[in-house]
């Protein structure tokens, strides 16, 4: 426990990285010699596509289409969201029953979309 008690440090022997920006562990910042941060690094596990996916969100939020599935739940305000949401959640509680990977992974990624909106 640190100082602050507001981190543990775990000696382990992970099995792949334990950062969630896929490095190995989330100490990787190097200090320059004038004390300063490298910076943070920008990886993304998943190559960009949930910083995408809001980006697209936000677009049809501020520029609806037509078309647009995500238009046309947002133009249903919260309630239709958010009937979408208990919807999605239903699925990946049924899929997780079923045991299916395939599914379950499928149901999640919707549910993750339309807790996105």
């Amino acid at each position: 426990m640190d100082c602050d008690e507001d981190t543990v440090l775990v000696k382990a022997e992970p099995v792949g990285p334990t950062c969630h920006t896929g490095e190995k562990a989330c100490f990787f910042t190097r200090l320059q010699s004038d004390g300063k941060a490298d910076g943070p690094k920008t990886h993304d596990a998943f190559g960009g596509i949930l910083e995408r996916l809001y980006q697209t969100i936000q677009d049809r939020k501020r520029s609806p289409k037509p078309d647009s599935y995500v238009s046309s739940l947002l133009r249903g305000g919260a309630d239709k969201v958010l009937k979408k949401v208990v919807e999605e959640a239903g699925e990946v509680a049924l899929a997780a029953k079923g045991g299916k990977r395939e599914e379950i992974i499928y149901e999640a990624a919707d549910l993750l979309f339309h807790t996105l909106l």
